[in-house]
């Protein structure tokens, strides 16, 4: 995964932590979200809505090709 990380004009790391690759000179982003695995319905469904709303910021922010 590291090597297409590196050629990425964008990219964005959810969850990784510590583990999160290095990208230099690229515009990127670290998203600290919660591992859903194991929780309600609902709390999955809340880390599902605030990745969903991140992702849709992030669209409004980038220049238009």
């Amino acid at each position: 995964m590291a090597p297409l990380i590196q050629a990425a004009d964008n990219a964005i790391v959810i969850g990784c932590g510590d583990a999160s690759p290095v990208v230099s000179g690229r515009y990127h982003l670290d998203w600290p979200v919660a591992d859903p695995e194991g929780a309600p319905i609902a709390v999955v469904l809340r880390i599902r809505d605030e990745i969903g709303n991140r992702i849709t910021d992030v669209f409004d922010t980038l220049p238009s090709a």
